[in-house]
């Protein structure tokens, strides 16, 4: 039978563990550029439209996510400053007003990965009135093209 040498010192350190991500759960409830409310999060994915050209599909972000088995779990929204878009490495991607968003998702299911490998986290940059794709994955769930 397998005995642990230091039961306690395990204990201790399981228990420090649980608490350090606790804590760091607590500061991404907590942070005011994270949204994880799902009225919320449906309404910004309403807003983005998305033209895919296979099948000249139309629609918004929010349907084209469910197509996909997809859900969204947590939107961080950063606007950029000038930080951001004067120094670099960001020189020249972004632009002054640019508002950046990050999408965290469930696991895509295995039909959505066939189509294009989709990472669980994606980025968007609103400028204006456009969006941009920041990852290979926000640009297959905006045109359907895999690149």
């Amino acid at each position: 039978m397998f005995r642990l040498k230091y039961p306690s010192l395990v204990l201790v350190t399981l228990l420090l563990l649980a608490s350090i991500i606790k804590v760091q759960l607590q500061e991404v409830e907590n942070d005011p550029n994270v949204i994880s409310d799902q009225v919320k999060i449906e309404k910004i994915l309403k807003s983005i439209p998305v033209k895919v050209s296979e099948g000249s599909y139309r629609g918004n972000l929010l349907d084209r996510l469910s197509n996909l088995g997809l859900s969204v779990s947590r939107v961080s929204v950063v606007k950029i400053v000038k930080e951001d878009y004067g120094n670099p490495p960001y020189m020249g991607l972004y632009k002054r007003g640019d508002v950046d968003y990050g999408f965290s998702t469930n696991e895509p299911n295995t039909a959505a990965a066939t189509l294009c490998p989709i990472a669980s986290i994606f980025y968007l940059t609103k400028r204006g009135n456009s969006w941009i794709p920041d990852s290979q994955t926000a640009h297959f769930l905006m045109s359907g093209m895999c690149k």
